[in-house]
């Protein structure tokens, strides 16, 4: 019965151009980001990618939530690199040293629950890729 719903309100929910939506940074990346923040008139939200046929849908972050994830990408690049920030140019991204790394996936080790809270919410749009 899940899948049903499931189903029934990804192909309900309004399509939008790819083009009208503002990639910030990349966070969960195999082959292609599968997920990451957006913004999309004027409003800051989690794309995620839901199926094989690279269909996506976004999920709205209020105000403390997106704080949060800018928070955690300001200390990736710090730590980790700029290599998943969309804003930035291809020759101005960078890895930090491979001995720093660490640090930031140890100050989140165990707070990984962010996007399954945002996630219990109805995505609102969706969009291909």
């Amino acid at each position: 019965m899940k899948y049903l719903s499931w189903h029934y309100m990804l192909h309900s929910l309004p399509e939008i151009k790819v083009d009208d939506i503002n990639f910030l940074w990349g966070e969960n990346f195999y082959d292609q980001y599968l997920s990451g923040i957006c913004s999309y008139q004027e409003k800051y939200y989690l794309f995620q990618n839901i199926s094989d046929d690279d269909t996506f849908v976004l999920f709205l972050l209020n105000d403390k939530t997106f704080k949060e994830k800018e928070k955690r990408q300001r200390l990736f690049e710090k730590y980790v690199g700029n290599h998943n920030n969309f804003k930035i140019a291809e020759s101005d991204k960078f890895y930090q040293p491979q001995e720093l790394h660490h640090i930031y996936y140890e100050l989140f080790k165990d707070k990984d629950l962010l996007d399954v809270h945002i996630m219990q919410a109805a995505p609102l749009f969706k969009y291909k890729y």
